[in-house]
């Protein structure tokens, strides 16, 4: 016994180093793991708040395109009502336009109007027919003639408008004509490529933006066609072309509403034309001021006191066809309006209590190395004083000459 216990209890440096390093490797494992969690979590943080954010501006995209074909649906029942009737009243027309309650129903609508097509033979009797209706005023339009004036193959006349009051102006004005613009070259073969395609078309250019952003305007046009007559083929159509339809609408007013108030405040849309839709390709470089048709902070008061934050700010762009153009909607917002507070604190809480756990798992393999030591120190005591009473024992029975023995009544040993 005394040779086992001398040999088995004595301490080994090595040994106990090495009982250490599972502690060790724990707390370190688990750090680890901590961290990698923390950040899976803020991933997953992050990708649910530009989720939000995407289905938020998709949301507001769809409400825009929605209002767009509403407008768009009052220009053709306003081409399918001068298809049917080439001969349509002055006093038809302003009844009909009152009836559809543009002010509130489309407030983006500023008049609506219908350019007829008139040959060159056809100018005398054309005008004369125009100052002889007397169907809304009854004084006529005695002084009604095609303006600019001069000869010309082919005119585009604006002849009816609402409301008519604000719109005097442009009375009898041939928009393929119009000295008021840059190119009215450019705005003659569009509408001749509206009368051979059938299809609704936009300049894609704001009007009087020299005035204000906010009161700028853009123009469609929907080409008529006789309702009798067959437009399948392009000469079909121009057979049966009698003009086109007209609208101008404010984008202000087209896209206000398509975000509540509350979102304005911390989501920021602007609205680029960027170009025909055939041959479409994204280019951020072509956007610019001259192609900016809207910014959503005309909608909302200046903010006072905005929150800077350190992170990358949530961005989106997405496209949509009118009328023959693409629209980009330039997305925008702050990054900590989709990651609210506890969000942001979710990952420190789970680095902090997966750190916490570490700590304890490594406490408690700690307790148990240690533990194995104290019993191995205590082993080692009680084998130092059983080899000491030994030896006393064993002096004194030589001193005293005595001698002791033990007897197994078992075995009889």
């Amino acid at each position: 016994m005394k040779y086992l216990l001398g040999l088995n209890l004595k301490p080994d440096g090595a040994s106990g180093t090495r009982s250490l390093l599972f502690p060790v490797a724990a707390l370190v494992t688990g750090v680890v793991a901590s961290v990698l969690l923390s950040q899976v979590v803020k991933e997953n943080i992050e990708n649910e708040a530009h989720l939000r954010f995407e289905r938020q501006a998709s949301d507001a995209k769809h409400v825009i395109e929605a209002r767009i074909k509403s407008y768009f649906d009052v220009l053709y029942g306003l081409g399918a009502l001068f298809s049917k009737s080439g001969t349509l009243s002055r006093a038809e027309f302003h009844q009909y336009v009152t009836a559809l309650d543009l002010a509130h129903r489309y407030p983006g609508f500023q008049g609506l109007n219908y350019a007829e097509y008139v040959t060159r033979a056809n100018k005398a009797r054309f005008e004369a027919r125009v100052r002889a209706d007397t169907s809304l005023d009854s004084r006529g339009y005695p002084g009604f003639a095609i303006k600019p004036s001069g000869e010309r193959a082919d005119y585009y006349v604006l002849n009816y408008l609402e409301p008519m009051a604000a719109n005097q102006y442009a009375f009898g004005l041939d928009i393929a004509a119009n000295p008021t613009i840059a190119n009215p070259r450019a705005v003659a073969l569009a509408l001749a490529s509206a009368r051979d395609s059938g299809e609704l078309t936009s300049s894609g250019q704001l009007l009087n933006v020299g005035q204000s952003r906010a009161l700028a305007m853009l123009a469609l046009r929907l080409p008529v066609y006789r309702s009798d007559a067959p437009t399948r083929t392009r000469e079909e159509r121009r057979a049966a072309y009698l003009g086109s339809v007209g609208a101008g609408f404010r984008v202000r007013e087209l896209v206000q509403g398509a975000l509540d108030e509350s979102a304005l405040q911390h989501m920021h849309f602007r609205l680029y034309e960027a170009g025909p839709a055939r041959g479409y390709v994204p280019n951020p470089e072509i956007m610019s001021e001259e192609r900016l048709l809207f910014d959503s902070k005309d909608l909302v008061a200046p903010a006072t006191g905005e929150r800077q934050s350190g992170a990358t700010p949530f961005n989106i762009t997405l496209p949509m066809e009118v009328a023959g153009r693409i629209w980009e909607v330039h997305f925008s917002a702050a990054h900590e309006a989709f990651v609210r507070g506890t969000d942001v604190t979710l990952p420190w809480i789970v680095l902090a209590g997966g750190i916490l756990i570490s700590l304890l798992v490594v406490g408690m393999f700690y307790s148990l190395v240690s533990s194995r030591g104290r019993a191995l120190e205590m082993a080692k005591v009680i084998t130092k004083d059983l080899r000491e009473s030994e030896e006393s024992l064993a002096e004194a029975q030589r001193m005293a000459h005595l001698g002791n023995w033990s007897c197994d009544p078992i075995t009889g040993t």
